[in-house]
């Protein structure tokens, strides 16, 4: 089989987000633990897949639990979570960063609306564009050097 077990994160979760570390490990953070759409309850909860042992590991929670996010890692070296859901169709537009050398998360300016299903993506200048979800056309992009 093309297929290999490798381990289960320590909480089930579903409409996280995840980015690849710098190292080539694999952070998860927020989503919900809960299959019942309509009385979903999101996590602050966060782990990293260490891709060499095959072992998932917690780190510090994040300042909001959310999900329906985006997480993507900025050319600085932090992590932006944007937006999301805090619980079914109760949508926000806080948005933090985490630094995994000090293991922190820290709330940034939030975003103009609030939104969930947004993506993300990094820009080769180092700006983080931004696609608004949940119906919007709107993009945003944000500047790491600017907050």
């Amino acid at each position: 089989s093309c297929w290999d077990y490798t381990g289960s994160m320590s909480t089930s979760r579903m409409w996280f987000g995840a980015a690849m570390t710098a190292d080539g490990n694999v952070l998860v953070a927020g989503g919900t633990s809960d299959a019942d759409y309509k009385h979903v309850t999101s996590l602050e909860t966060v782990e990293v897949y260490d891709t060499s042992t095959g072992v998932w590991g917690s780190v510090a929670p994040m300042v909001s639990a959310r999900e329906r996010f985006s997480l993507v890692l900025m050319s600085n070296g932090l992590y932006l979570a944007a937006a999301g859901e805090v619980s079914y169709q109760n949508l926000f537009s806080s948005c933090e960063t985490y630094n995994s050398t000090s293991n922190t998360w820290t709330s940034i300016d939030d975003l103009p609306i609030d939104t969930d299903s947004v993506v993300a993506g990094l820009l080769s200048d180092g700006l983080v564009l931004l696609t608004a979800g949940d119906g919007y056309k709107n993009a945003y992009l944000y500047s790491s050097a600017t907050n």
